[in-house]
Order: C-alpha cells, then sequence, then structure tokens
C-alpha cells in the first residue's frame, strides 16, 4: 500500500517534471533512432548528390556531341591558345552571354567565375553551373590554368594524336564518328587531383568514386552511367577491349 502511494503521488506531480531515470530513458530512446536514421540520412544525400552529378554530366556530354555537330570535330581537352574544354562548351553552348561578361578572368577558364568581389586569377576561384559537381565537397579552387576540376575529358577523345604516335594511317582520336561503340567509350569523367590528367584524365587513378564508392560518365552516345573501381578498366596498348572503355590505340576493333 505504500508503494501505491508513492507512485500516485508522482503520477500527479504538479509541475509534470521526469525522474531521472525516466529523462535517461528518454534520452537513450533518442539516441539509438539517430543512430539507426543517420546513416540512411547520410546514404539518402550521397545519392541525390550522384543524381545532381549526373544531370550535370549528361548536359556536358549532350553540349560535346553539339559541339562535335557543328565542328565536324569533338572538343579538344586543351587547344592552341590553352583554352580547357570546358571553357571551350562553356562560351558557345552552356552560358555564352555569362561566358563573355565582365565576371570572366580571362579566356582560358570561361567556366571558372569570380566567387567573391576580392577574387583574383589565383583565387578563390570556383567551378560554375553544371561544371561543378555536387558531390565534391571539398574547396577546389582552382588556378588560372585550371590545375583542379570536377570533371575531366577522356583525353583519348580530346586531343589530336599524330600518326607517328597512333600508327600509320590513324590522324586522331577527335573524331567521334570513328568510334564503333559510343555506347562503351567514356567521354567525361569524375575526376580529382591536379595538373593535365585532372581536365584530361588518361587513367584509372584520376578518376573519383566519390558517389558512394562509385564515378559517374558521360558516354559518347549521349548516355550517363556510373561504375566502381573494378568496372574502369586500365588503359592499356592492344586490341584486348580492354582499353575500349579509354580508347588508346585505334587498332581494329578498338576504333
Amino acid at each position: 500500500m505504500r508503494i501505491w502511494k508513492i507512485n500516485r503521488k508522482r503520477k500527479h506531480r504538479p509541475d509534470g517534471s521526469f525522474t531521472l531515470i525516466e529523462l535517461l530513458i528518454v534520452i537513450a530512446i533518442i539516441a539509438i533512432l539517430a543512430a539507426l536514421l543517420l546513416p540512411a540520412l547520410h546514404s539518402a544525400r550521397k545519392k541525390a548528390q550522384a543524381i545532381g552529378c549526373m544531370s550535370n554530366l549528361k548536359q556536358l556530354g549532350q553540349a560535346a556531341l553539339m559541339y562535335e555537330h557543328d565542328n565536324g570535330r569533338g572538343v579538344e581537352s586543351v587547344t592552341w591558345n590553352y583554352m580547357r574544354w570546358q571553357s571551350t562548351l562553356m562560351l558557345d553552348y552552356v552560358d555564352p552571354v555569362r561566358a563573355k561578361s565582365s565576371w570572366v578572368v580571362n579566356i582560358q577558364i570561361r567556366h571558372i567565375q569570380k566567387m567573391t568581389p576580392e577574387a583574383t586569377e589565383s583565387g578563390p576561384l570556383k567551378a560554375y553551373g553544371i561544371f561543378a559537381c555536387p558531390g565534391q565537397l571539398s574547396d577546389q579552387y582552382t588556378s588560372s590554368f585550371q590545375e583542379a576540376n570536377h570533371y575531366g575529358l577522356n583525353r583519348y577523345m580530346g586531343r589530336e594524336a599524330p600518326s607517328a604516335e597512333w600508327g600509320v594511317g590513324y590522324d586522331s582520336t577527335i573524331h567521334y564518328k570513328r568510334v564503333k561503340r559510343p555506347s562503351q567509350r567514356m567521354l567525361i569523367a569524375d575526376v580529382k587531383g591536379s595538373g593535365e590528367n585532372a581536365y584530361s584524365p588518361k587513367d584509372v587513378s584520376a578518376l573519383d568514386f566519390r558517389h558512394l564508392l562509385r564515378a559517374n560518365f558521360a558516354f559518347l552516345d549521349g548516355h550517363v552511367g556510373n561504375r566502381d573501381l573494378s568496372g574502369c578498366p586500365t588503359p592499356a596498348w592492344g586490341s584486348a577491349g580492354r582499353a575500349y572503355f579509354w580508347g588508346w590505340h585505334p587498332y581494329p576493333g578498338n576504333e
């Protein structure tokens, strides 16, 4: 009877307060729920970033195909006057008005915009619009020569290749119509690092598997997809097909 009276008295406290044990139980329940929900929320955020990235690559891939249609040859990874492929697409298709505006730092980096009034050619600068991957959360600022990027153009599909390098009768890899299996040829990819291998990747080491251990790609037929490290072969000399993803060498069957 005495215990019953104590419980009854506790249940009818005028201030409605909890005991210490009750408060600890509530905190423990909240902690358990948070531990269960946070991984799911993190995964959902990463998936949303991956979807946004694929949308960017879809638009960049379409712009590159439009360039090839209009010019009879694909966009070069870097032009004779050191203008990067992103700048070419920015100027001709993505946002010509902005590219020609007073916000442009110089002709080489039309796709890189000043983020703050005090920005200079050496930074802080950021990739603009669809050139910026939502999954690249680190401060990927860049110099005037664009040493770091979010996306890179497959080097073997983005530059002239003289016959002295590739063999007699083959003058370049920049003509998309020569590729017999465009759905298997990578054109633009998630990349990391700095230097030439960043804006124009030539091997797996330049790829960035930042979307739940997968990287996104735009392919030459216009579709986008993603692969993990095991699905991205290292360029290999020869006609073994392992190099077809890159198109390193134009042996018969590997064009």
